[in-house]
């Protein structure tokens, strides 16, 4: 089903038509976080905009749910957060899952590690939020979003401890940092990765690009509610997401060559 890393509608998952290549969408945004987050999908669908759209908070799927009439293709990709994970998580992760469940075509995420927040040691909160995710990830076979703010080697040991790597279930490393000491561990377990702008800070970014497959390579712009002023308009904020789209398809370009 995910063969080549082909994305399909919510709306109308097995036409043929609806395949669009993975370097062609905004494959990691969070839409329900931008202001006046309908209106500003409304306006992003009228210019053929499409994206993979990430919920990790409770509060964030319904309002992800609510965009599949809005968006001709949309990818909806539920998930929690290491920075929300709060004291209702056992609820809120039963919750997570009826979504994962409504939702055959949807993606999990996004999960993983960050240094940043609390929990971060091995055996704690993050590393168990995660595992978990992950596990639903390989029972219900879909691709898995992973965050990683820290030890990305860490990451690869929790999930090959799990089963990975799975055919049936792809990883995608968003907003990556390119490093040599990965690049093996990337193509060896055919992960696809998505860049955003402040990706190609990295000194490894023209090596690894020349060595990974073309086709395990998206761009992203991890858009949320710190990407626009709440009282932006929406004309300005869809405007301000494609241009930052094709800055950092640019740099892709520019580093490929």
């Amino acid at each position: 089903m995910w063969l080549n890393y082909t994305f399909y509608s919510e709306k109308e998952p097995k036409k043929k038509n609806q395949l669009i290549l993975f370097i062609m969408k905004d494959a990691h945004v969070h839409i329900t976080r931008l202001p006046h987050f309908l209106k500003t999908a409304t306006i992003l669908n009228s210019k053929g905009y499409s994206a993979v759209s990430s919920a990790c908070a409770a509060w964030e799927w319904p309002a992800l749910e609510s965009l599949i009439p809005v968006f001709k293709d949309l990818t909806l990709a539920f998930g929690v957060h290491p920075a929300e994970i709060g004291p209702n998580i056992k609820a809120d992760l039963e919750t997570w899952r009826l979504y994962i469940e409504n939702h055959p075509k949807s993606w999990v995420g996004e999960a993983g590690i960050d240094k940043r927040f609390s929990g971060y040691a091995p055996g704690e909160a993050q590393e168990i939020i995660f595992s978990a995710q992950a596990k639903v990830a390989l029972e219900y076979k879909r691709p898995l979003v992973i965050h990683c703010v820290g030890d990305y080697l860490r990451v690869f040991k929790i999930l090959s401890s799990l089963g990975f790597p799975a055919q049936d279930s792809p990883i995608h490393f968003h907003r990556f940092q390119p490093k040599l000491t990965l690049l093996d561990l990337i193509i060896d377990w055919d992960c696809f990765i998505s860049l955003h702008s402040d990706s190609f800070r990295s000194k490894d970014m023209g090596t690894f690009l020349a060595q990974m497959p073309k086709n395990r390579i998206g761009i992203e712009t991890d858009a949320d509610e710190s990407f626009a002023k709440p009282d932006t308009p929406p004309e300005a904020v869809a405007a301000k997401l494609l241009l930052e789209l094709e800055k950092t398809k640019a740099l892709l370009e520019k580093y490929s060559k």
